[in-house]
């Protein structure tokens, strides 16, 4: 009866304290003092470059190392176990991928760069392949999950209805309670549920654990042992989750505190003197790790808002950098290095807000893809214009070396100065290559023309040179007859015969000329002639070279110009003579008249004998009318 008794009080004892602590609502991440809708710790996702510090290695690798690698994770069929592997690989596969695209942009601005058919990279298409296997098999791991969960769900059922009616049985205590623990056993040794059975599963289980220890009435003594186990493993709990406020990752504080939580909920209850302490002071650890973790939620919020502010910026620069307009290949040059400053200005910003990234990151794209058209565009109109222009100075090309070998001297070099100057006026671009290509094969066809035409020109100089330092010599040893008149008229041949030869090169034609000259002025020289004679003889000479020009129809006009200018020339002489012997007679006898009387008769004699000029003029022009 005692013993009864003494069953009756535990059993109502157990009851109060299960009803009390495991009845408790669920132990939650949050505290007390902060609302479930105003802070949670950090995802798993949201953190999980935290712990890819260890991962680094695969940003030192190359395509296809990163391949072979990603190949043996995938192969080895642990799926969730190399889930942070695959996408640091992923990461720094398309970081090399990006990077060889903006090269490959780049190259598209310079003036050397031909356009080639586009052939897919073997290495990414095999990449993209594995990557497909890998999404695969991870899509079919995540629905083997959820029908383990419903499996783990039916069998946590069972358990429970085994419960239930382990209680209805009446069999030996000893047995019973084996029964019970093997029950718990299973229960904890069966996975997780899906979430949205979970709470009501708890709260069943625990109803019937209840149940069942108000139905045992297991002795006291037994009882308080298992109390004070299910005390130093809550305490245990207690320690681990205060290490937890040393540790830095707040994604490694999170699985394990959940972890936590979860194991919490396994263990029984506890001696009711301990019930409440243990309680708080749990929830005093789980309310530190909270306002840590809030603050530096708070603070990576700040952080991420800031961030996306930057990432907006961006955008806007490239928007503005698509509103310029560009010209030529330089401004584009120019506009694409500003682009990719402000590409890797994005890549450095942190982390934004999930809800706003696809937004930002669409408007991103939107901006690029624009610039990466216009440019395109702009690169395809300069590919056009340089297969005109390429075409156009093959042309000159072409038409330079069929001349390049002609013997009509004059007319094609007129020809090729013409070529050549339609070569600077046609200004259209092309890649440096090809310039250099058709430039040097024009300018060899003007060089082989120019190069021929002075090998022909300093030979025909050479001969004319001989020719005339022959003539030079022929001056130089002629001898003057009796008649002045006839060596006259032979040094004016020497003369004409002179103008006659081809030009030579300035300079040697001046040193020839110069030579000529003082040789000829000599020859007139020594002929001794009188003023009268050589005014008459250089007359004649001049009307000599008027003739040469008879063919043109001017020179009638001009013997006749000449004719009146000398006749009115002497008519005027004649009555300055009159004038003067006429104004003599009235000079009177004086020293002074004497002087002056002798002057006038010199100015009368000299002026007769200009007269006497002045008709052998007239009379030579007369004559060479009527020749």
């Amino acid at each position: 009866m005692e013993t009864h008794e003494s069953e009756n009080d535990f059993a109502g004892q157990v009851h109060d304290e299960n009803t009390n602590e495991e009845l408790q609502p669920e132990i939650t991440i949050v505290n007390s003092d902060i609302r479930d809708d105003e802070y949670e710790l950090p995802s798993v996702e949201e953190d999980e470059h935290e712990d890819l510090a260890g991962l680094k290695i695969y940003s030192t690798m190359s395509k296809k190392e990163l391949l072979d690698k990603l190949r043996v994770l995938v192969d080895s069929g642990q799926i969730e176990a190399i889930r942070r592997d695959v996408d640091a690989i992923k990461d720094a596969f398309y970081e090399i991928y990006q990077q060889e695209q903006e090269a490959l942009e780049k190259a598209r601005l310079s003036e050397d760069y031909e356009e080639s058919e586009y052939t897919p990279d073997p290495v990414e298409q095999e990449f993209k392949a594995v990557i497909s296997k890998y999404k695969t098999a991870k899509a079919e791991l995540l629905r083997d999950n959820e029908n383990a969960k419903e499996e783990n769900y039916k069998l946590k059922l069972a358990l429970v209805e085994e419960l239930k009616e382990l209680v209805k049985e009446e069999e030996n205590l000893n047995l019973t309670y084996q029964k019970f623990y093997d029950i718990l056993n299973r229960w904890r040794e069966t996975g997780p549920v899906p979430q949205i059975y979970a709470k009501d599963l708890w709260d069943t289980w625990h109803h019937c654990v209840e149940v069942f220890y108000d139905y045992v009435k297991i002795n006291r003594e037994l009882r308080d042992l298992d109390l004070r186990k299910n005390l130093a493993a809550k305490e245990e709990l207690i320690a681990k989750a205060e290490s937890l406020l040393d540790t830095v990752s707040a994604n490694e504080v999170f699985i394990q505190l959940q972890n936590l939580q979860n194991l919490w909920r396994e263990i029984g209850p506890v001696p009711h003197e301990h019930k409440e302490p243990i309680w708080e002071k749990f929830k005093d650890v789980i309310a530190k790790i909270n306002q840590k973790y809030y603050v530096h939620q708070e603070q990576r919020r700040e952080e991420q808002q800031n961030n996306l502010r930057i990432k907006y910026e961006l955008c806007e620069h490239i928007e503005m950098l698509n509103k310029e307009s560009y010209n030529t290949p330089k401004e584009w040059h120019d506009a694409y290095n500003r682009l990719a400053e402000l590409i890797v200005e994005w890549r450095n910003v942190g982390f934004i807000p999930k809800r706003e990234s696809e937004a930002v990151f669409v408007r991103f794209q939107n901006a690029r893809n624009e610039f990466a058209e216009k440019k395109r565009d702009f690169f395809q109109r300069i590919k056009q214009e340089r297969v005109v222009n390429v075409k156009e100075k093959q042309n000159l090309c072409k038409q330079a070396e069929d001349l390049m070998n002609s013997d009509n001297w004059q007319e094609t070099a007129e020809a090729i100065r013409n070529l050549q100057k339609r070569w600077r006026e046609s200004s259209g671009s092309m890649s440096r290559r090809q310039s250099e290509v058709l430039w040097r094969r024009f300018r060899l066809a003007c060089d082989t023309f120019f190069a021929r035409r002075s090998k022909h020109f300093n030979e025909l100089d050479q001969e004319n040179i001989k020719i005339r330092e022959q003539l030079i010599a022929e001056i130089e040893n002629f001898v003057p007859g009796k008649n002045a008149e006839e060596a006259f008229d032979a040094l004016n041949d020497f003369k004409q015969r002179w103008q006659e030869m081809a030009y030579l090169p300035p300079r040697i034609q001046e040193e020839l000329n110069k030579r000529c000259r003082n040789i000829l002025d000599k020859q007139f020289q020594n002929l001794k002639l009188s003023s009268s004679e050589r005014k008459v003889l250089r007359f004649k000479d001049k009307l000599e070279t008027m003739s040469h020009a008879k063919s043109s129809g001017r020179s009638d006009r001009k013997f006749r110009e000449e004719r009146d200018k000398l006749y009115n020339k002497m008519m005027q002489l004649k009555n300055d003579v009159a004038l003067w012997e006429n104004n003599v007679g009235f000079f009177a006898k004086s020293k002074n008249a004497d002087e002056m009387i002798a002057d006038i008769k010199r100015k009368i004699q000299k002026t007769k004998e200009d007269i006497l000029v002045l008709e052998e003029q007239i009379k030579l022009i007369d004559k060479q009318n009527e020749s």
